[in-house]
């Protein structure tokens, strides 16, 4: 693996780039063609039924132009961790299993080819007046199919965006320190609800261990709303957990540092335990401190160009497996 991820390394940017070239270009010409509005006149189910077309038509092309984003965003986060070879090579694997899930390279132009033409037949059925129920109603299925192909695209794209976020920003010591920027922000959207709460990037206990990213409540919650900054660390699924010991018991150390005076840090600690590994959604397993520190406090105090610092240590307590001598 080591010889192969330094031979190589340009090898598979040169990949990278010439598949992203080519699914880029597909979306851009999939995009092109426009949605005219429904032509005067006709009967009413026919112009509803090309309006809803229409507005289907729309919708697509614009996920279509939003997943171009995405790829091109993808891209040049590649080119940012180049030096890391290594990285590299689990990087460039996840991009090859993401055009594999499509059945190749081929597989994948195909699917944006046959969207592509999707939009066209909509677009001439709209253009040949064809205000018919049934011209409408086969617009209509085909615009369904197609956003189910881009549905499908961009749960694949957030997959490994969400690989990119823990390979740039993961620490693998059970340690994280973060930075959350524009504080003055997320409390006004704390405050009105929306959202309630935000999300570290995520962090593991090792490399290939526990993973876990902090969740903070700036606008506090379970009896604190309004008073105090509440803090939990989740336990998060990850792809190591089938060879972890559980049940977990772990030590949690939160700390909001100060900006000049680590003498005047507010720290705070909490036990997480789970049972056995998280569902992909699931929230529920948390060490959570509710009243971690004083909203007023922390507002008058910790703000330091409309960011606030926190950082946490998790140190999982040794296992009956360990202590049998299983398994280091």
């Amino acid at each position: 693996m080591a010889a192969h991820c330094s031979e190589a390394a340009d090898r598979h940017l040169q990949l990278i780039d010439a598949k992203l070239r080519v699914s880029s270009a597909s979306a851009q010409h999939s995009t092109a063609s426009g949605f005219p509005g429904a032509a005067a006149g006709g009967a009413g189910a026919a112009v509803d039924g090309a309006s809803a077309v229409t507005g289907s038509g729309e919708a697509v092309s614009k996920e279509m132009k939003d997943l171009e984003r995405r790829a091109m965003n993808i891209f040049s986060k590649f080119k940012g961790l180049q030096p890391n070879i290594a990285t590299w090579a689990l990087s460039t694997m996840s991009l090859e299993d993401f055009i594999k899930s499509f059945g190749g390279l081929q597989g994948f132009k195909t699917m944006l080819k046959n969207m592509d033409d999707k939009l066209r037949q909509m677009e001439a059925a709209e253009r040949s007046g064809a205000g018919t129920t049934g011209a409408s109603a086969a617009s209509a299925a085909a615009a369904s199919a197609s956003s189910a192909d881009v549905s499908r695209l961009m749960e694949q794209m957030r997959a490994i965006e969400l690989r990119f976020e823990t390979l740039e920003q993961t620490s693998f010591d059970g340690c994280l320190t973060w930075k959350v920027l524009g504080f003055a922000a997320r409390r006004r959207e704390a405050k009105s609800g929306s959202p309630v709460s935000l999300f570290s990037p995520p962090f593991m206990s090792k490399r290939y261990g526990y993973m876990f990213r902090v969740r903070l409540f700036l606008n506090g919650q379970e009896g604190a709303e309004g008073s105090h900054v509440t803090i939990q660390l989740v336990l998060i699924q990850s792809e190591y957990e089938d060879v972890q010991d559980w049940p977990l018991v772990a030590d949690v150390t939160f700390r909001l540092l100060h900006p000049r005076t680590r003498s005047d840090d507010v720290v705070a600690k909490a036990t997480l335990s789970a049972q056995k590994p998280p569902a992909a959604s699931d929230l529920s397993i948390n060490a959570s401190v509710t009243r971690f520190v004083r909203i007023d406090i922390l507002e008058e105090k910790f703000v330091r160009n409309d960011s606030i610092y926190i950082e946490t240590e998790v140190e999982p307590r040794p296992s009956e497996a360990n202590r049998r001598g299983r398994r280091r």
